[in-house]
């Protein structure tokens, strides 16, 4: 997908049987998510995304499963219709300002500005 061949990702992994272990199965949902919410079909990549959740219940000692799951969640959880209405988000494609596969930030200073709280207990 790096070279943004969003539509021949979800084609080729629309093709897939669904035969596969439960965690290569919530890979390929994944993918196929991430390649459709940059499609700007947001509602299909929130239903792969969701089904990939449903495809690890079951393994939450697994590592890779886990990765898997936190790129679903965050797809969905970047994805989702903060205050709008659902019609126009299914509808609104994705920018680089909202990227889909999110990465934490570690190049920032902290925020001095903000006072430490106590530790509780």
């Amino acid at each position: 997908m790096d070279a943004e061949r969003h539509a021949d990702a979800v084609a080729l992994l629309s093709e897939q049987p669904d035969d596969v272990h439960p965690v290569d199965w919530a890979w390929m949902l994944t993918q196929r998510a991430r390649a459709r919410a940059e499609l700007g079909e947001v509602a299909p990549a929130r239903q792969d995304a969701a089904a990939a959740l449903r495809a690890l219940v079951g393994d939450p000692d697994d590592v890779t499963a886990s990765a898997i799951g936190a790129a679903a969640a965050e797809l969905l959880f970047q994805t989702a219709p903060w205050g709008k209405s659902r019609s126009t988000s299914s509808s609104r494609p994705l920018t680089p300002r909202s990227p889909v596969a999110h990465t934490i930030r570690v190049d920032r200073p902290p925020d001095r500005r903000r006072p430490h709280l106590p530790a509780m207990g």
